[in-house]
C-alpha cells in the first residue's frame, strides 16, 4: 500500500511537469517538444532529489487532449495541479518516513544528511522556479520598477504588493536562500531564509501586500543576523506616520525576543527617488537602529553581483549594510547620502568580485567545455568566453576592461590561471592546447576530501 501511495505521488508529479510545460507554451505544444522538455526537467529532479519519473511520460500524456487538426497536445480545461516542487517535497518526506521501518538507523541518518546536502546544493534559480519566476524575469521587473508610472500601469491590480514580492525575490537571489510566503516553516531544518508577509494567488500573482505594523520582508541570514525590509513605491509624510514609524516599534519587540540590536538591520527600499523628508525621518532614528535606505536600482547591482558568486558570503552583505548605515549617520542630506550610496556599492562590488574572478572565469569556461562535448581547443574557449556577456559585465564591474578588445586581451593574459583553477578542481586536463573534461567523480572526491580536511581543522 505504501508503494502504491508513492507511485500515485510520482504520477501526480509527472502530470504536473507536463501541465506546466504546456502552460509555459501558452496551453499547447507538439509531442516531440514536450517529451524533450519533460526528460530535461525530470532528469534534473532525479539528479537533485533522487526521484525518478522519467518513465511516466507516455502514461500521463493520455490525460491530455489533442488538437484534432494539428495534433498538438493541449492543456486540460479546469485542471490546475500542484506545483512540481510541492509534490517533490512531499515525496522526499514520504520516502524518508516510510523507510524508517526497513532501513537501519545509520543508513537513515545518512539519507537525511544527503538530503540536507542536496538542499544546500540548490541554485538560487530553483528557489524562484517555485513561483514560476526566474533570475532574468526578476531582474527585468526590478529594473522596470524604477519607472514608477510604467510599473503602476503594468501592475495596476495591486502594484504595492507586486513591488514587495519583486523585492522579496531579489533578496532571495542576493542571499541565495529560499523565499517563503507568510511564515518561516517550522518543519524547515535550516535557519536561513526569507519571509514575505504578503499573499499570492494560485498563479503566483501578488494579490495583497504585507500588513502594516511590521516589516514587509524579513531575512534570516547566516551569522546569525536579520534584515527587516520595508519596500514601497512612494513615501509621503502620511505614509510615514501610518505605516513606517510602527516598524521601529516592531523591531524593538523583535530585538527583545533575543537578537542583539547590532544584529538587526532595517532596509527601506523605494522604487524611484527617496524624498528628502523621508531621509530626515530615517536619519533621525539612525543612532537607535541600523537603518539604511536604497533604491530599486541599487538592488539591481546587488542581485547581479550575487549571481556571479556561488554562495556569496552573508558576511559580505552585512559588511555593505554596515557601511551604508554609517553613511546615513554621517550624511546631513539625502543628496549627499545617495551619492555616497552609489560610491559605496560600486566599491563593494569591486572588493567582493575581485577575489572570485578566477573561480568565476573557470566555471564559465567549464560550461563552454561541457557544451562542446568535453573536448575543445584552449583558444576556442577563450574566444567563446570573450563573447559571453556575463564575463564582460563582471570585468567591467571591477574596472579591468572598457571594451571587447580589452576583454580579449585580459583573457589571453589570464588563460593559464583559468586552466590551473579547473585543473585544481579536478575538472579538466590540458594536453597540447586541448582541454578534456575529467569524470565528475574526480571533482566530487576532491571537494569532499577538502570538506573533510576543513572539518578536521576546526575540531
Amino acid at each position: 500500500m505504501k508503494i502504491e501511495n508513492l507511485k500515485k505521488l510520482e504520477l501526480e508529479l509527472a502530470f504536473s511537469i507536463v501541465w506546466h510545460i504546456l502552460k509555459d507554451c501558452g496551453g499547447k505544444a507538439n509531442w516531440s517538444y514536450i517529451r524533450l522538455e519533460y526528460l530535461k526537467r525530470s532528469e534534473n529532479l532525479k539528479r537533485r532529489y533522487g526521484i525518478d519519473v522519467t518513465t511516466y511520460f507516455d502514461k500521463v500524456l493520455r490525460n491530455f487532449p489533442r488538437d484534432k487538426h494539428t495534433g498538438s497536445i493541449l492543456i486540460p480545461k479546469g485542471v490546475i495541479p500542484r506545483k512540481p516542487q510541492e509534490i517533490v517535497e512531499e515525496l522526499s518526506k514520504r520516502i524518508i518516513e516510510e523507510s524508517k521501518s526497513s532501513l537501519p538507523n545509520e543508513l537513515l541518518e545518512a539519507a537525511k544528511r544527503y538530503n540536507e546536502l542536496r538542499r544546500r546544493m540548490e541554485m538560487p534559480e530553483n528557489y524562484l522556479l517555485r513561483f514560476n519566476s526566474s533570475y532574468e524575469s526578476t531582474l527585468n521587473e526590478l529594473t522596470m520598477s524604477s519607472n514608477i508610472d510604467e510599473f503602476l500601469r503594468t501592475y495596476s491590480s495591486n502594484a504595492p504588493a507586486a513591488f514587495e514580492f519583486i523585492i522579496a525575490k531579489s533578496f532571495s537571489l542576493i542571499f541565495q536562500v529560499p523565499l517563503y510566503i507568510g511564515e518561516f516553516p517550522s518543519s524547515e531544518s535550516s535557519s536561513e531564509g526569507i519571509v514575505w508577509y504578503g499573499k499570492l494567488d494560485d498563479n503566483n500573482k501578488a494579490v495583497a501586500h504585507a500588513p502594516g505594523g511590521k516589516p514587509d520582508i524579513i531575512v534570516y541570514a547566516r551569522g546569525p543576523y536579520y534584515v527587516m525590509i520595508e519596500a514601497t513605491l512612494r513615501y509621503t509624510p502620511k505614509q510615514w506616520r501610518e505605516e513606517i514609524e510602527p516598524i521601529f516599534r516592531h523591531t524593538s519587540s523583535f530585538i527583545k525576543q533575543g537578537p542583539s540590536e547590532e544584529d538587526v538591520y532595517l532596509v527601506f527600499i523605494v522604487a524611484g527617488e527617496l524624498l528628502e523628508d523621508t531621509y530626515k525621518w530615517l536619519r533621525a532614528r539612525a543612532n537607535e537602529y541600523n537603518v539604511l535606505a536604497l533604491r530599486a536600482g541599487d538592488i539591481v547591482k546587488l542581485v547581479k553581483v550575487s549571481s556571479f558568486i556561488l554562495g556569496l558570503p552573508h558576511a559580505e552583505i552585512r559588511r555593505l549594510f554596515s557601511k551604508l548605515h554609517e553613511k546615513m549617520t554621517a550624511c546631513i542630506s539625502k543628496s549627499i547620502y545617495m551619492k555616497h550610496v552609489k560610491e559605496t556599492i560600486d566599491e563593494w562590488c569591486k572588493e567582493v568580485l575581485q577575489p572570485y574572478l578566477g573561480t568565476f572565469l573557470a566555471l564559465k569556461a567549464y560550461g563552454i567545455i561541457s557544451k562542446e562535448g568535453g573536448f575543445i581547443q584552449v583558444r576556442d574557449v577563450l574566444s567563446k568566453l570573450s563573447n559571453t556577456s556575463e564575463v564582460s559585465e563582471y570585468l567591467e564591474m571591477i574596472g579591468l576592461v572598457k571594451s571587447i578588445e580589452d576583454v580579449n586581451t585580459f583573457l589571453r593574459q589570464h588563460k593559464r590561471n583559468i586552466i590551473r583553477t579547473l585543473s585544481l578542481f579536478g575538472l579538466i586536463r590540458e594536453t597540447n592546447g586541448v582541454l578534456r573534461m575529467l569524470p565528475k567523480e574526480e571533482f566530487e572526491e576532491r571537494l569532499m576530501k577538502m570538506y573533510g580536511a576543513i572539518e578536521d581543522l576546526q575540531t
